[in-house]
């Protein structure tokens, strides 16, 4: 990373795990479990693994292992994978949702997500503009029953036209052999940026970025009856403080001091685990009260936005 970089991410530290994400996973999981409090008589369990990184074995199902691991084989009902890349912790929270929603005899759905960063595919200091990857895993359970924080509504949104700023080359050759690697995502945008002849460029890109998110979040907040002053902390992605405050804070019209950025600035993004880490920060740290409104922000490659508007 260069200088210029570190001085606009300012960064304090990066998290550096050593393991894979789906191992970080599974320890987050079984400690939100522990702290679940129907984790003993709950009879029917749900599932959903977020996550974009390598998870094992080929034809192997992650989200099936962490659920019996954690819950108990017995109980398991339903399990998900997803792969919406850094939106997957908000979307992983709507998928469980959904679910206790949809299913009457579900009695609770245990969402983590976690990505490690393999160092010979991707290149963590190189990701994306005023963005460094960490290592980290965050989870959550869902239940009918709990202490009163409620998850008033769900959104996602997505903007496909961005789909080749991550691609870089022109077409997809599946027969080709393995890129070079490792991968550096910055080295991809550049190169399609170049080829796009103008049709793609930064300011289009932070154009669409900002009518996607914007769009997103106040069509969830309108559902909830309430809009962006309502919202008392904003979990949001953890990037470095230059693409905070020109990705976020400025389009939204809010405080640092009202989001997790602190947080993220002492880790890197995590991917999809930023949203639920920025959850166990906020409680562990006493800062919500009863009837705090929080925004869980994802947004992820393709381009992908989910929301979830909770209730403290």
């Amino acid at each position: 990373m260069s200088a210029d970089a570190r001085y606009k991410q300012r960064l304090h530290t990066v998290s550096i795990a050593g393991v894979p994400g789906v191992a970080l996973a599974r320890r987050a999981a079984r400690l939100a479990w522990a702290r679940h409090g129907g984790r003993r008589s709950d009879r029917r369990v749900g599932h959903v693994f977020a996550s974009f990184s390598p998870t094992g074995p080929p034809v192997w199902s992650p989200a099936a292992w962490i659920a019996g691991e954690i819950t108990g084989h017995e109980r398991v009902a339903f399990v998900e994978h997803l792969s919406a890349m850094c939106a997957g912790g908000a979307a992983a929270v709507g998928a469980a949702a959904r679910w206790l929603a949809s299913e009457p005899e579900l009695d609770s759905v245990l969402v983590a997500a976690g990505d490690a960063v393999d160092d010979a595919v991707v290149d963590r200091w190189a990701f994306d503009s005023g963005v460094t990857l960490g290592d980290g895993a965050g989870a959550v359970v869902l239940s009918r029953q709990g202490p009163g924080h409620r998850i008033v509504c769900v959104r996602s949104g997505a903007d496909v036209s961005l789909e080749a700023a991550q691609r870089g080359a022109p077409e997809i050759d599946f027969a080709a052999a393995r890129p070079a690697l490792p991968a550096r995502i910055q080295d991809r945008l550049h190169e399609a940026i170049h080829r796009s002849a103008g049709d793609l460029s930064v300011a289009t890109i932070i154009e669409s970025h900002t009518r996607l998110l914007t769009d997103t979040i106040d069509a969830a907040l309108a559902e909830a009856n309430l809009d962006r002053a309502d919202a008392d902390f904003w979990a949001l992605p953890f990037v470095g403080a230059n693409a905070m405050q020109h990705g976020y804070l400025a389009p939204l019209g809010i405080d640092a001091d009202r989001t997790s950025c602190a947080l993220g600035l002492t880790t890197g993004h995590l991917g999809g685990a930023d949203q639920l880490i920025a959850l166990d920060w906020l409680e562990a740290g006493g800062r919500m009260q009863p009837g705090k409104i929080v925004a869980l922000i994802g947004l992820g490659a393709g381009l992908s936005v989910s929301c979830a508007v909770m209730r403290w």
